[in-house]
């Protein structure tokens, strides 16, 4: 899964070089700050939702293309839905672009840590949601 993930993770960063920022270096500039912030705002409130175990309105940051399908995976996790977020860690900037952002989270629940690659959009009305995790 990891050897999947850092495939798909080298694959976008080559695709979207020549359009986003690079987040490499330890400076940002005011615009990727900006997107940063508006984002891990984004995040911390999903996760609120996540540990309140409020599936409809946790799926309400997902992008209408997707969030039906996030929808039943979360209210299939009934009452332990507060539970997914337990080991991930703190979400990272991989590239900051209007309108598409890419983070990486890992996953120390389990045998082993997992990497997840997490794409956000920016919708019409300038918030950020998330595309895919």
């Amino acid at each position: 899964m990891m050897a999947s993930a850092s495939r798909r993770l080298m694959l976008t960063a080559f695709l979207l070089a020549p359009f986003s920022f690079s987040v490499a270096s330890a400076q940002h500039t005011d615009e990727q700050g900006q997107i940063d912030t508006q984002i891990q705002n984004t995040w911390m409130r999903f996760l609120e939702e996540v540990r309140a175990n409020d599936a409809q309105s946790a799926a309400e940051y997902f992008t209408p293309r997707v969030r039906k399908q996030y929808l039943e995976a979360f209210q299939s996790s009934g009452d332990q839905l507060h539970k997914i977020a337990d080991g991930w860690s703190k979400i990272k900037a991989v590239s900051l672009s209007t309108p598409f952002a890419e983070y990486t989270l890992f996953d120390d629940e389990g045998d082993g840590q997992r990497m997840f690659l997490i794409t956000f959009v920016k919708s019409a009305d300038g918030s950020w949601m998330i595309h895919s995790m």
